[in-house]
């Protein structure tokens, strides 16, 4: 439900921007956003984002003065590396503003940029502390249900009193700022409810090698991973234009509803196949690899065909008549599928531990990644984009799969998913002839509900087969694991 609101809401406020502004500056503001984020992983040297990994193993080990070291570790690293780039912006402002922020004098905004990437990576420490003890309930409701609704208030009331683009940049600061609050006031909440703050701060216990490693290869795998998304920004902007950067930007995020399923579960698994590994309990993680493939299939079917059959009401509302973007948003929606029914294999191999395999594959793909955006997207553009994409998570897919059964033998292909399969090749066969067969009625409106009463026949189906060969309920009752 967080993952369907905030998408729409994010919709909702990049139109705003772009009706406000012009496509230009939404992919700008998008240049910026994204700089950020990759900052943000890098400074963290990896203890960022080990953090929903290792807080529930060593709350499973009962280890509380290891717990209390990493977060103030992770917190010490984040500041030093912070103070490092505020003196470098400080001493080397030109170098920086010419080099990174070029578009429309966006050196005049550089200290806004600074601030809202030192409250940004602190919250995303406050998120991985949060989801490693299993409160993802809170995340999503500061993330998701409070502070996207602020920033859009912000933004619309700072906008209107004339204050243009920095009142797009304050508003995105006040939002972050009103998180972090949030995330340090529930943070220390949790400590104090065990007292594990209190007993260990005095406590330095050393990292074991393995633990280093896995720092050290979770870290280079997340900026691979985020370089991955970062170029194909670059390689927009290079070979086309801020604009078409816009409109992928507001594509793509139309394009997230198909993945919505596999991003929720990834958030519910990741804690819990890291508690689940520490305890060497590989049977249970296949067990929950397996539903989640199938709960994924399940729910993300019928959103892909609901998104096809309102490409066209999509492209008019929003105004996107630029050559192709009909064309691209087919496409994009195409790729997130392939991506959504891969499963949650990446997250799988990143809590069992298996860093090394995740950095080799991380490398490969970003090496195909740059080849088939650089050629498509310089030879056919806008549509480049979309080909590239379907072409890059289709063979994500493969080598994630192929991965995970190489080392674990875990995969999603039993009797009951193939059956499952062939019944929903079935039911959308029938939604395709009446796609084509929709041609030739006149009632545009009429058509859409036949096609969405389909969809919705083909979902019940499909629910009810997913229920009757397997227990959802094993998802309400995590902690009886």
């Amino acid at each position: 439900m967080g993952t369907i609101f905030s998408i729409l809401l994010g919709l909702i406020y990049k139109n705003y921007i772009s009706d406000n502004f012009d496509f230009d500056t939404l992919g700008a503001l998008s240049f910026g956003i994204s700089t950020i984020s990759i900052i943000s992983i890098i400074i963290s040297f990896g203890y960022k984002d080990s953090l929903v990994f290792f807080i529930p193993k060593y709350l499973a080990l009962n280890e509380p003065s290891k717990l209390v070291n990493h977060i103030k570790s992770t917190i010490l690293i984040n500041l030093i590396s912070l103070s490092f780039i505020l003196l470098f912006i400080i001493f080397a402002n030109n170098v920086f503003a010419v080099k990174i922020l070029t578009y429309k004098s966006f050196n005049i905004y550089i200290y806004h940029f600074f601030l809202l990437l030192f409250l940004n990576s602190f919250v995303a420490i406050g998120v991985e502390i949060v989801n490693g003890y299993e409160k993802i309930n809170f995340s999503i409701m500061v993330e998701k249900f409070l502070k996207l609704p602020i920033k859009v208030l912000f933004a619309y009331i700072l906008i209107n009193i004339e204050l243009k683009f920095s009142g797009v940049l304050w508003a995105e600061i006040l939002a972050s700022s009103f998180a972090l609050f949030l995330f340090t006031y529930f943070i220390f909440k949790l400590f104090k409810s065990n007292n594990t703050l209190n007993e260990n701060l005095k406590s330095h216990p050393k990292l074991l090698e393995s633990e280093k490693t896995y720092i050290k290869n979770i870290y280079l795998n997340n900026i691979l991973s985020n370089t991955v998304d970062y170029s194909i920004i670059l390689i927009i902007i290079f070979y086309t234009s801020y604009k078409t950067l816009g409109v992928y930007t507001l594509l793509n995020s139309f394009s997230f509803f198909i993945t919505i399923i596999l991003l929720s579960i990834n958030s519910v698994l990741k804690p819990i196949i890291s508690r689940l590994f520490a305890k060497n309990d590989i049977n249970t993680i296949k067990k929950y690899f397996s539903l989640s493939s199938k709960i994924i299939f399940t729910f993300t079917i019928p959103i892909f065909l609901i998104m096809y059959v309102l490409i066209d009401p999509i492209t008019f509302y929003f105004n996107l008549n630029l050559p192709g973007t009909e064309t691209l948003l087919a496409l994009l929606i195409i790729g997130q599928l392939i991506n959504a029914l891969k499963g949650p294999v990446f997250i799988t191999l990143r809590m069992m531990g298996f860093s090394e395999d995740l950095k080799k594959n991380h490398i490969i793909i970003f090496v195909i990644n740059f080849l088939l955006y650089g050629i498509f997207v310089s030879k056919y553009g806008l549509v480049g984009i979309g080909i590239a994409s379907i072409l890059s998570y289709t063979f994500q897919a493969f080598l994630g799969s192929l991965t995970l059964y190489v080392r674990t033998k875990i995969h999603m292909f039993d009797k009951g998913y193939i059956n499952h399969i062939l019944l929903s090749l079935f039911l959308a066969g029938i939604i395709y002839y009446i796609q084509t067969f929709s041609k030739v009625i006149d009632n545009n409106y009429k058509v859409i509900l036949i096609k969405f009463l389909i969809i919705f026949i083909f979902f019940i189906i499909n629910f009810i087969y997913l229920t009757k060969k397997n227990s959802i309920k094993i998802y309400f009752n995590t902690k009886k694991i």
